[in-house]
């Protein structure tokens, strides 16, 4: 038998112009209003120019030229038209709107059978890409009043250690006035990694209202039925990272071994 809703929204999408994709992307109710905001002000040249066109015709020469035609903006603000453009892509493709994205970053979920699955994930596995600075403030929004979650991201951020080492940390190894702390080498050796000046302010008010006293670790956590307060989960910190990357286009790739990396 024949599906006419498939039938209907495979006519839809071909035909759909790219003003159309555009509004529903900024209109989506996760999305904070400045930010928004922002997207249109970086969207609207290209969709004066380009949003009448059928989505599916938008090709990669295209754009890339357009960018190119973009020699007033700062090599920063270009990098981050053509992020929100990849995004604008994603977003129309997990729609159902588009097969792929003309700028690269296809995210339409595959199907593997789980041998190829396991070498896939192997031969990925290596591969590390800086956050922008633009993708550290949507993270720093969505991660929002989560005091612990912040700390770590922002600790991770200044001083290149990852995530283990710092959840290895007592609260005795803090030097809050050199903005310093000591991380054991695997040859026990003690490198001293320096955090940066503006990440004090979440420091204190973590040490003061969020970290359980009971505990010598830096991080912490208390089971919701027992109350033990034990050390933070590496386990815990991801699960609450996926929760709030997630949710945002821009970040839902970012990975906690990102972080660090400089960009």
């Amino acid at each position: 038998m024949i599906d006419r809703n498939n039938i209907w929204h495979l006519l839809y999408s071909v035909s759909l112009p790219l003003a159309t994709v555009a509004t529903q992307f900024l209109d989506r109710p996760n999305l904070a209003k400045s930010t928004a905001e922002s997207y249109e002000i970086a969207l609207l040249p290209f969709l004066e120019k380009y949003g009448r066109i059928h989505i599916n015709l938008l090709g990669t020469k295209l754009i890339y030229s357009y960018l190119k035609r973009q020699s007033h903006l700062s090599s920063s603000t270009l990098h981050r038209h053509k992020v929100i453009l990849q995004s604008l892509f994603n977003y129309a493709i997990q729609q159902g709107y588009a097969e792929t994205n003309p700028l690269g970053n296809t995210r339409r979920p595959k199907q593997y059978e789980p041998s190829e699955r396991k070498t896939r994930d192997r031969s990925s596995a290596p591969t590390r890409r800086a956050v922008t600075p633009h993708q550290y403030e949507l993270l720093y929004q969505a991660i929002g009043h989560d005091c612990r979650l912040q700390l770590l991201t922002r600790l991770s951020r200044s001083s290149g250690a990852s995530i283990a080492q710092l959840l290895a940390l007592n609260v005795a190894d803090i030097d809050r006035e050199n903005h310093q702390f000591p991380v054991q080498t695997k040859e026990g050796q003690t490198n001293w990694y320096s955090f940066s000046e503006e990440d004090t302010p979440c420091l204190n008010k973590y040490l003061r209202f969020y970290r359980h006293n009971s505990s010598e670790a830096l991080f912490t956590a208390q089971h919701p039925v027992t109350k033990k307060v034990t050390r933070l989960s590496y386990r815990r910190v991801h699960q609450q990272w996926l929760l709030v990357t997630q949710k945002v286009f821009e970040i839902e790739n970012i990975r906690l071994q990102d972080i660090r990396i400089k960009y």
